[in-house]
C-alpha cells in the first residue's frame, strides 16, 4: 500500500485495534506480529467505520478473537486482512452497542460487511460457539435466527482468497448492489446469496456440514451466482438450490454426497441453472438434478450418476424444462431421465445407461421429452418411455440392451412417440411396443433383433404405430404385431413378417416388404381383422405361405401385390374368412396350388397372375371376375372357378357330364344302389363353366362332344383340385363329359 502508515500492535487487545482504526488519517497498516488480540470491546463492536473510505485500513498477521455476543463490522471501502484468523467463541447479537440493527431479523453475524468494501487474503472464520441453525432447502429456519459466519449487505463487497470458513457458519450475501468474490477457499459452513446479490466463485469447496445445510443456496429476482472450478458437497439439505427468480451459472464444478435432499434442485418462476462441464454424484440422497415449479436448466457436458435414489434428471411441473447436450445420465437406482406433470425437456446427444429403472422417460399430459442423436442401453427396465398422456419426440437416438422392457415402450391414451431415424435393437422385450389407446409414429427406423419378443407391437383398442420406410428385420417372435384391437399404418416397410390377430385389430401396408420369416408367414391374419395390402411384396417364407388369412370374419383387400418364393401356398385362406385380391401376381412358390381356400372361406381375384391351380375344399369358395384369357406368364391368371358345398351327395369315379348351370346332366353315370366299388363321400360340386358372352347353345353340350376348359381358363395337360377331385380337360375345345377321378394330389396330366 503506497505511502501508507505502518502500525506495530502487540498489546493483545481487541479494544487497541479499535482505536488504532479510529486514529487513522491516512491509508494504515495495522501489523499484528502473530498475536492473538482479545479482549472486551466498547459496545462489542470492532468496527472499522464509513471514515476509511478515504483511509483504507490493511490489518496483517494474528488472530482477532471476538468475545460472544461481539462482531467484526466494515463500513470502510479499501478494507484488507492479509493473514489473519477471526474467532467468534458465541452467537453475535442480533442488535450492537452502537444502536444499528440487521435488516434480516433471520440471521446474525460475527463479521458484518454493512454496506463496506473488504477483502481477506490466507484468512481463517472459525465460528466456534452457540448452536448454528441452518435453514431446510425453503430456507426456513428451524428455530431462531441463523448464527452466520459472514454476511454482506446494502451495497457491500466481500472478496476473500484462500480463505478457509469453518463448519460452525455460513457466509451470506444479500441485498442489491452486493457483491461476493471467492477464490480457493474452503467454504465448510456452506454459501448463501440472496436479494439481488451476485457472487462469483471459482476453485472453492464449499460444504453445509451443519444440520439442514445448503452448500450453495441462490434465491430471489435478481439475484445470480457464478461458480467455476468449484466442488460442492456434503450437503445435509442438498448441495445447490436456485429459487425464487435467481440465476446460476456453473462451469467444470462438482456436486457429491447428501444427507437431505438434491444434488441440484431448481424451483420457481423465472429460477434458471446452468451447467457446464460439472458433475453431479456420487451419493445424492434424491436426484441428482431436480427442476420443479416453472423452473429452468440448461446442461452442457455434464455427468449425473450414482443418486441413493430417485433419477439422474427430473423435470416437473407445467413450465420447467431442461435442456441437456452431451450429456451423460447413468447408474440410477430409477429412472435416469424423467419429465413429468407438463415439463419439457430438450436432450441432444445424450447418454443414459445403467439404470436399474428406464432410460429416458415422459409421463403425465402435456410432459414433452424431446432427444436428437441420444443413446438409450443397458437399462434394468425399457429404454425410452410415455405414459400417461406423456409425448417423446425422437430424432436419431438409438435404445438397445434393455434387459427386461421394451427399447421404445408407449401406453397410456394420450400418449404418443414420433421417432425419426432412430435404432431400436437388442432389447429384451419388444423393440416397439405401443399400448392402450397411445400412439407412435416411425419414420425411416431400425427396428432390430429384439432377443425375446417382437420388433414393433400395438396392443389394445386404439392403439396406433404407424411405420413410413422403416426396416423390422431380425426379431425373435415376429416383426410386427397389432394384437387386441390395435391399427397398423406401414408404408415402404422391409420387415421379416407382419402378424394381425384378435378381432378388431386393423391394419394398411402400402409398399411394403415381409420377407425371409423363418417360421410361420410373411403375413398372417387372424379372426375379426381387416387388412389392406397395396402393392406389397410376400415373398421367401421360409416353412409357410406368403399371406395366410384365418379365422371367422378376417378380411384382407389386397391390389398389386405380390407373393413369390415362399415354401407353401402363395395365399392360404380359411375358418370363415374372407380375401379380395385384384391385379396381384401367385407365382414361384413351393406348393403344388398358388392359392388354397378352405372351411368356408371366400377369395375373390380379379386381373390376378397365377402360375398353379387354385385349391378351393371343404366349402371353400374361390372366385374369378375376370373372362377367360391366359398368358405364358400367368397361364391360370383368369380362372373362373366357383366350389360350393351346400349338402353331400356320392360321386362314384367314372364319366359325368356337367352343364353350365352345375347340374349334372341325365346321361351321367350314376352309382348303383348299394355299391361299394370305390364309392367315395363328397360335398357337391357346382363347377361354373360360363363365361361372359356364352351362348345357351355353348352352355348345354351334348354328350360325347369333345372339347377344352377354355372359359375356366386352365391350360391343357393341367388340372383344378376340387375336393381330391380332379376335372381333366379334352383333348379339343367345346365342352364335352368330364371324368372325375380321385386324386391324393394335384398333378399334371400327360
Amino acid at each position: 500500500m503506497s505511502g501508507a502508515a505502518e502500525l506495530q500492535l502487540s498489546s493483545g487487545q481487541l479494544q487497541e485495534i479499535v482505536d488504532a482504526i479510529a486514529a487513522a488519517v491516512r491509508p494504515t497498516i495495522i501489523d499484528l506480529g502473530g498475536h492473538t488480540f482479545s479482549g472486551d470491546l466498547v459496545d462489542d463492536v470492532l468496527l472499522i467505520p464509513e471514515s476509511t473510505r478515504k483511509n483504507s485500513i490493511s490489518i496483517r498477521k494474528g488472530t482477532l478473537e471476538l468475545p460472544p455476543g461481539s462482531q467484526l463490522v466494515v463500513r470502510g471501502w479499501g478494507v484488507r486482512l492479509e493473514d489473519v484468523t477471526i474467532k467468534g467463541t458465541g452467537p453475535a447479537g442480533r442488535r450492537g452497542g452502537l444502536g444499528y440493527e440487521f435488516r434480516h431479523a433471520d440471521f446474525t453475524s460475527f463479521l458484518w460487511v454493512d454496506g463496506g468494501g473488504v477483502s481477506l487474503a490466507n484468512c481463517s472464520l472459525q465460528f466456534q460457539g452457540g448452536t448454528t441453525v441452518m435453514p431446510q432447502e425453503d430456507d426456513v429456519p428451524q428455530k431462531g435466527p441463523e448464527h452466520l459466519a459472514a454476511m454482506v449487505e446494502k451495497g457491500g463487497s466481500l472478496e476473500m482468497d484462500t480463505c478457509v470458513v469453518s463448519a460452525g457458519g455460513r457466509t451470506l450475501g444479500a441485498g442489491q448492489g452486493t457483491s461476493l468474490s471467492l477464490h480457493k477457499s474452503q467454504l465448510h459452513g456452506g454459501v448463501a446469496v440472496r436479494d439481488g446479490c451476485q457472487a462469483k466463485l471459482s476453485s472453492c469447496n464449499t460444504q453445509a456440514a451443519s444440520s439442514k445445510g445448503l452448500c450453495l443456496l441462490v434465491t430471489g429476482a435478481g439475484t445470480r451466482a457464478i461458480a467455476t472450478q468449484s466442488s460442492f458437497d456434503d450437503g445435509q439439505g442438498g448441495c445447490i438450490r436456485v429459487c425464487d427468480g435467481a440465476t446460476a451459472d456453473l462451469t467444470s464444478c462438482t456436486s457429491t454426497r447428501t444427507i437431505q435432499g438434491y444434488g441440484a434442485h431448481v424451483d420457481g418462476a423465472g429460477s434458471r441453472l446452468a451447467m457446464r462441464q460439472c458433475v453431479l454424484g456420487p451419493g445424492h440422497a434424491s436426484s441428482c438434478i431436480h427442476v420443479t415449479a416453472g423452473a429452468a436448466t440448461d446442461l452442457v457436458g455434464c455427468e449425473c450418476h450414482h443418486p441413493l435414489s430417485e433419477h439422474g434428471l427430473c423435470v416437473e411441473g407445467a413450465g420447467s424444462c431442461a435442456v441437456a447436450k452431451q450429456c451423460v445420465f447413468r447408474d440410477t437406482p430409477d429412472d435416469c431421465v424423467v419429465v413429468v406433470a407438463g415439463a419439457t425437456a430438450e436432450l441432444t446427444d445424450c447418454r443414459a445407461h445403467d439404470t436399474q429403472g428406464i432410460g429416458l422417460k415422459a409421463t403425465g399430459a402435456g410432459s414433452c421429452l424431446t432427444a436428437t442423436s441420444c443413446r438409450v442401453h443397458d437399462v434394468a427396465v425399457s429404454g425410452i418411455v410415455a405414459t400417461e398422456g406423456g409425448q417423446l419426440k425422437l430424432v436419431s437416438c438409438e435404445s438397445y440392451n434393455c434387459k427386461v422392457g421394451q427399447g421404445l415402450w408407449v401406453q397410456d391414451a394420450g400418449s404418443s412417440a414420433a421417432a425419426r431415424q432412430c435404432k431400436f435393437y437388442k432389447n429384451d422385450g419388444s423393440n416397439v411396443y405401443v399400448a392402450d389407446a397411445a400412439t407412435a409414429e416411425l419414420v425411416n427406423c431400425e427396428v432390430l433383433a429384439s432377443v425375446n419378443s417382437t420388433g414393433m407391437q400395438a396392443k389394445g383398442k386404439g392403439s396406433r404405430i404407424t411405420a413410413k420406410e422403416c426396416k423390422v428385420q431380425d426379431n425373435n417372435i415376429g416383426a410386427i404385431v397389432v394384437c387386441e384391437g390395435a391399427d397398423a399404418d406401414l408404408a415402404g416397410v422391409d420387415a421379416t413378417n407382419l402378424f394381425i390377430q384378435d378381432a378388431g385389430s386393423s391394419a394398411t401396408a402400402r409398399d411394403c416388404r415381409f420377407h425371409g420369416v423363418k417360421t410361420g408367414a410373411c403375413v398372417a391374419i387372424g379372426g375379426g381383422c381387416v387388412v389392406k395390402l397395396r402393392s406389397c411384396k410376400m415373398y421367401d417364407a421360409r416353412s409357410s405361405p406368403g399371406l395366410t388369412i384365418q379365422g371367422s370374419g378376417a378380411k384382407v383387400s389386397a391390389r398389386d401385390c405380390r407373393f413369390e418364393s415362399n415354401h407353401g401356398d402363395g395365399i392360404f385362406v380359411s375358418d370363415g374368412s374372407a380375401a379380395e385380391l385384384v391385379g396381384c401376381k401367385v407365382q414361384g412358390n413351393g406348393s403344388s396350388t398358388s392359392i388354397e381356400v378352405s372351411l368356408q372361406a371366400k377369395v375373390t381375384a380379379k386381373g390376378c397372375s397365377l402360375d398353379k391351380p387354385v385349391h378351393a375344399h371343404l366349402a371353400g369358395e374361390y372366385v374369378s371376375l375376370d373372362t377367360a384369357s391366359s398368358s405364358p406368364s400367368s397361364p391360370h391368371g383368369a380362372s373362373a372357378l366357383r366350389v360350393s358345398a351346400p349338402s353331400l351327395r356320392t360321386l362314384a369315379p367314372g364319366m359325368v357330364t356337367l352343364s353350365s348351370s352345375g347340374q349334372r346332366s341325365p346321361n351321367a353315370s350314376s352309382p348303383k344302389a348299394g355299391s361299394s366299388s370305390r364309392s367315395l363321400l363328397r360335398p357337391s360340386l357346382t363347377v361354373d363353366l360360363s363365361s361372359p358372352g356364352s351362348s345357351s347353345q355353348d352352355a348345354s353340350p351334348s354328350p360325347g362332344t369333345s372339347g377344352g376348359l377354355s372359359p375356366m381358363g386352365t391350360p391343357r395337360g393341367h388340372a383344378l383340385v376340387l375336393q381330391d377331385i380332379t376335372i381333366v380337360r379334352t383333348a379339343s375345345g367345346g365342352m364335352a363329359p368330364r371324368k372325375i377321378v380321385s386324386v391324393s394330389s394335384l398333378r399334371r396330366k400327360q
